[in-house]
Formats: structure tokens, sequence, C-alpha cells
């Protein structure tokens, strides 16, 4: 076979593969040899191929696992080696160490008076790997069961405390995936969002640990695809203005952070003053930023560059970008297919390609940033050349595959305006004499006015060229969201029944 399958286990006698062994000859039979089956599977499955060495004599395990650098090379995946290597000398530790073999000595468990060492170290050494075992969110997440907006003003230096811990927690877990999936936004969302006006409306005392959990529950929110409303933002803003009155000592990505969040939300409401009067904040910080920070700060002004359909200056701001990673490089690509800058594109995303391959990623992480990759290729119009190299196929039940996420978001939208239309058509068509014909008033958000939004930020995120049935579904998630904000409003009424350059006016459709 070409590569091993996902999801089996293979038992292989290394006998088998000496002189007299057929498994590393080709035959009319054997297609591959062992080894290029092998090289084939790390090749494309290194994050998900792990090798078990079962050789009990000394010094076997060592040889076993240089016998796989050697034939494997470049391609061979992270070996440990666990055993008990009490019987080992420094010199041969060494020569594994520098073949990049790890060792995982279980004698660091042992008291030394266990009758049966090697079984006594192993059960240890599972009991610890279930120990490790990640607890469930409800058990981790402090306060969950307290009411969000309940507590007394002198527990609030704990309460941050013990929220930047949490949040740090979650966005060491979280935080590089291009698009987290329902299950998790829905867990994190339900959590933080209350968490979040608690600390902008009722925290008192402005310190750095404010400030760097304020940042930390921004970035959940973005990560979530929360949108940020007009009081909220108001709210952001007198803390911000605290922290320069008082002059706090506080990590410049923090404040950065704050507002980036604050210019998605007056770029999307269409509030250019609003806008420019952050811009012209943040540029007194930019050049004391890491490019790492100002990447983002860079696309956040390219898809405002896009919105005023300004070429030139979304060239230039996009020109400003240094490598950061492959996320901001693949949204940077498709920054560029927006202005039909498609060689350009096609050369960041083969750079992305290659950068990935060489990474030593998990699989949610490949899974994660080999579909974003894959969009973006297929969004300059190359669905037609069915280039496997860009394939995100063998991620497909992987639940942080970024193109399953999208679908399920879109498909979960679709069948919300579905079922709204269709309580309108009922309602429309039911006559009760006695019926109450006041004004009715809903209070909170509706599902499909928060899809609705989702589904923006989503697009807002992704930084591709919106694909056809997106753009489909645009004109009825923006009539779902615009009564949420006074310049969307006017924007409507300023473009009038021209809807469709209204919908591109905001969503920069090219």
């Amino acid at each position: 076979m070409e590569k091993l399958q996902d999801g089996h286990i293979y038992f292989l006698n290394t006998q088998k593969l000496g002189k007299t062994g057929n498994l590393g000859k080709h035959s009319d039979n054997r297609q591959y040899t062992i080894w290029e089956t092998l090289e084939n599977t790390a090749k494309k499955k290194a994050d998900r191929l792990y090798f078990i060495i079962d050789e009990a004599h000394r010094g076997m395990q060592g040889a076993a696992a240089e016998w796989l650098h050697d034939n494997l090379g470049e391609n061979c995946p992270q070996i440990y080696l666990i055993n008990l290597f009490g019987n080992m000398n420094d010199s041969e530790k060494e020569v594994l160490r520098k073949r990049k073999i790890a060792l995982v000595d279980l004698e660091t468990l042992l008291e030394g008076k266990e009758h049966n060492k090697y079984e006594e170290a192993y059960k240890r050494f599972f009991s610890k790997i279930e120990e490790s075992k990640e607890m469930c969110f409800e058990d981790r997440a402090p306060y969950i069961n307290k009411d969000p907006y309940k507590w007394k003003e002198r527990e609030e230096d704990a309460y941050v405390l013990n929220m930047l811990e949490f949040s740090n927690e979650i966005l060491e877990q979280e935080g590089d995936y291009v698009l987290l999936p329902e299950v998790k936004r829905n867990q994190y969302r339900n959590y933080f969002s209350d968490r979040f006006n608690t600390f902008i409306f009722k925290c008192k005392n402005i310190n750095t640990n404010f400030i760097h959990t304020l940042s930390n529950l921004i970035k959940l929110q973005m990560m979530c695809l929360i949108p940020l409303y007009d009081n909220q933002a108001d709210q952001l803003k007198s803390i911000c203005k605290s922290v320069e009155e008082q002059n706090l000592d506080v990590k410049l990505e923090w404040r950065l952070q704050i507002d980036l969040y604050l210019l998605q939300m007056y770029r999307i409401d269409g509030a250019e003053e609003k806008y420019q009067q952050i811009i012209t904040a943040c540029e007194e910080y930019l050049d004391q930023l890491p490019n790492s920070n100002k990447a983002a700060y860079w696309i956040e002004l390219a898809r405002h560059a896009a919105t005023m359909f300004d070429i030139e200056e979304m060239k230039c701001t996009l020109n400003k970008m240094t490598h950061t990673g492959i996320k901001n490089e693949i949204a940077k690509a498709g920054l560029y297919l927006q202005i039909g800058e498609r060689d350009l594109s096609e050369r960041i995303l083969k750079e992305c390609l290659d950068e990935l391959r060489k990474k030593r990623l998990d699989a949610s992480h490949n899974a994660s940033y080999k579909s974003y990759l894959s969009l973006c290729y297929i969004a300059s119009g190359n669905w037609v050349r069915q280039d496997n190299d860009y394939s995100d196929s063998e991620y497909k039940d992987n639940v942080y595959q970024t193109r399953a996420i999208i679908l399920n978001l879109e498909n979960q939208l679709r069948e919300e305006i579905l079922n709204s239309n269709v309580k309108a058509d009922t309602q429309a068509n039911v006559f009760e004499v006695n019926r109450n014909r006041g004004n009715s008033i809903t209070f909170g958000q509706s599902r499909l006015q928060r899809l609705s939004f989702e589904f923006i930020l989503m697009l807002d995120m992704l930084c591709l060229p919106i694909f056809t049935d997106q753009s489909i579904l645009l004109p009825t998630v923006m009539e779902e969201i615009v009564h949420t904000s006074a310049e969307l409003k006017k924007l409507k009424k300023l473009f009038g029944k021209n809807k469709l350059i209204y919908y591109q006016k905001r969503m920069y459709l090219m």
C-alpha cells in the first residue's frame, strides 16, 4: 500500500526486514516497499503516526529507534523511548539524544522496593496519563455556578486573577486555530460573554492584571464571533482613557487588542469618524509593537481600505506586513485576491504550504490551517485544477477543519432563515378577531440575529473573497442586523432601494 491507513494498528516483525525478507523488495504483488510506505505515511501524517518499539533486551530499543532514523531520514517523526533505563550508561543515552530520540525513563516513578519493577513502573506510568486527562470545561471554569454580576467589591482582585489564569489557559489551548468549532464557540460564549460585561461595567480597580484579563476576554470574544455593541465600545474607550490618566505601565499588545475590537466594530458599522479616532490613537504606539502584533493591525487597515474601495492603499498596507505566521499569511493572500493580485496570492499560498509541511503540528492545527489554505486556493479560481497538494479532504472528520466549521454555520443560518420565513408567512395568513394589534417588543438576541452576526464576523475574519452561496445569504443577514446600529441605519437610508450597493459597501465585494 502507498500509505498506512488512519485508525489502524500495524504489527511489524523487524526480522522480516532483513535481506531474506520480502517487505523491502518490489514485486508483482508489491508496488511499494515497506520503507516507501512508511516514508509516504510520515510525509503526510507525521502528526498522527506513532512507532512503538517493543524490544525487551538492553540496547535493542535504541538500535531499533536508530534503525527507523536511518531508513526514514528527515521524514521520521519524533521518537520517544519509554522504558527503565537504569542500566544504560551516559554515553549510550547521549548517542540517542543526538539522533533526536527522547528517553522517557520510568525509573523515576519507582521507590526501589518493588518486586516486579517493570510491571509497577508501567502501572504508575499509565496512572499518570489517566490523571493528566483534560478535565471538562465545567470543572475548570472559575465561578461557573455563580451569577457573574453578583460578587462583592472586596472579591474583585481575586476574581480578576482567577479569570486571568483561566483565560490564559483557554487561549493557550485554542488561540492558534483559524476558527473554533460550534461546540467550543457556544461553550465559551455562554461563559465568557457575561464575564466580559462584568469586567467592563462592574470592575473598579483598573490595574495591570485587569487590562491583561480584559485583553484576553476580548480575544475570546472575537474568536467566538461575538459583536461589540455601542455601550460596550463606549465603556472600553473610557477604560483606555483611565489607563492613560493613571499612566499605567501595561503591555501595548493588550492595548492594541482593545483597539482592534473597536476598529472592527466601527468599520463594519461604517462609523468612519470614530474609526479614524482609534487609528490616531494606535499610531502613537504602533512602532513599539512586535511584528506579530503589527500584522493584525495591517490586516485591519487592509480590510478598511477594501471597504473604501481604495485598492492602492490596500496594496501599500499589505506590503508593510512581514511574515508572522501561516494564519496571517493566508489572510494576506486572501486580501490580495480581492484586488485581483492572483499571482502574488498564489505565491504566498505556495510558501504557506511548504511551511506547513515542515512544521510538526498536531492533527487539529493541520486541519485548521490546511483547510483555510485550501479555501483560499479555491477562491483564486483553482477549483478546476484539483491540486491534491492543497486538498484538506484528509481532515474531513476533524472538528477543527475550517471548511466544515464554515459550512456548518452557513447551513444553520439557512435553516434559521427558512424557519423565520415560515413563521412570518404563517402569522401573515392567520386571522384572529381579538388579536392585540399593539407593538411587540423583543428582548435579547434572537438565534437568527446571533447566527447573522457570527456569519458576518466569520467572513470578516477569513479575509477571503466571498463565494456565491455566501453572497446569496448576505441581504437577509444584513437586514437582520441593520437595526442594531445607528450607523448601519444611516447607510441603508443613504443607499435607499439599491441594496446591492449597500451590501457590497459593507462586505467589500470586489
